[in-house]
């Protein structure tokens, strides 16, 4: 811009490096603002979805609660085609591939207190659609898994020791770092080291 113009525009060419001066700080507050702005949304965004996961997890428990007590679900599981045995597995498929691993373990701790998946029993969880779910270092000691949909479902680091495995469909499902020791149940453990599981004799948490 020559000096013409700026004398024209009542400007010197000191004056108007002095206003662009001015300009970077209003300038630098507005996008801090739009920016803090994006946080809290995705901060708000974050704290209403682990707002829903924890009360679906609270519903859940609830429901099987009220199974357990008034519907006799212990009893009735060991009833083939029994519907309270039907709508506690459905609830609890739904429940598990709408939470997080955290959830997803407080659900199997619930359910092995509540003697309804134990290996050697009858399972909630015997040939459960349990594809995609993430099971991210949940403990599934003992637990009866026999036949159950677990293909692409998140095991990393998962404690299987103990564990029912038999026959279970496991496409794209993710073992790596999974326990497992000679108790656990598998058809595929010539596979094992491939997978990434790793054999613990004992099976505690480190």
């Amino acid at each position: 811009m020559s000096k013409k113009i700026l004398k024209y525009l009542g400007f010197s060419q000191k004056t108007l490096w002095d206003w662009l001066e001015l300009l970077i700080v209003p300038i630098l507050i507005l996008f801090a603002t739009f920016y803090l702005q994006g946080v809290s949304q995705e901060q708000q965004e974050l704290n209403q979805t682990e707002k829903n996961k924890q009360e679906i997890l609270t519903k859940y428990i609830e429901d099987m609660t009220t199974l357990l007590v008034d519907k006799k679900l212990g009893d009735e599981l060991n009833k083939p085609d029994k519907p309270v045995g039907v709508t506690a597995k459905a609830r609890t498929i739904i429940a598990m591939k709408e939470l997080d691993n955290k959830r997803n373990g407080q659900i199997i701790q619930f359910l092995k207190e509540s003697n309804l998946v134990k290996v050697g029993k009858k399972s909630i969880l015997f040939s459960a659609d349990l594809s995609g779910v993430d099971l991210k270092g949940v403990d599934l000691r003992e637990v009866n898994l026999a036949t159950a949909d677990l293909k692409g479902a998140n095991l990393t680091g998962a404690y299987l020791c103990g564990a029912d495995l038999t026959s279970i469909k496991r496409d794209k499902t993710i073992f790596k770092g999974a326990f497992y020791n000679q108790n656990t149940e598998f058809d595929f453990k010539k596979e094992a080291d491939k997978l990434g599981m790793k054999e613990k004799e004992n099976c505690w948490f480190d």
